[in-house]
């Protein structure tokens, strides 16, 4: 009977587990975004790139520019994830690019390409080659 129970127990656990795993890899449900501040919108790439822009727009409608409210950060952001989302906003993910960029690198086994000297190579006896 024990083991029955432990058995049981430790079925639900593996399965709240798995789930709760393969939910960090779906979107976010419309509430979940809803309660985002824009910094948590911004960080999360999971968030569409409109929606990150809209909650950054409410939040400063009206309020002037103010030095360490990180307005010129977060348009620098928007200019930057601007070129790189898809027509409908939907930002990459970030462990794709780091993949891409380290495909790259291991193509490239020579860095600085074929370099051979090609000269002077005898210096003047007086000193000194220019």
């Amino acid at each position: 009977m024990l083991r029955k129970i432990t058995l049981s127990l430790a079925f639900i656990a593996a399965t709240f587990i798995a789930n709760a795993q393969q939910r960090e890899s779906n979107t976010l449900t419309d509430k979940e975004v809803r309660e985002m501040t824009w910094v948590e919108a911004m960080q999360d790439y999971r968030v569409n790139f409109n929606t990150v822009v809209d909650k950054f727009n409410k939040a400063h409608r009206g309020v002037p520019y103010e030095k360490g409210r990180g307005i010129k950060q977060f348009r620098r952001w928007e200019h930057m994830m601007g070129q790189r989302v898809d027509e409908n906003g939907v930002r990459p993910h970030p462990g794709l690019l780091y993949q891409a960029i380290q495909g790259q690198n291991n193509q490239s086994t020579n860095e600085y390409g074929e370099w051979t000297a090609m000269g002077p190579y005898n210096a003047p006896s007086n000193g000194g080659i220019g």
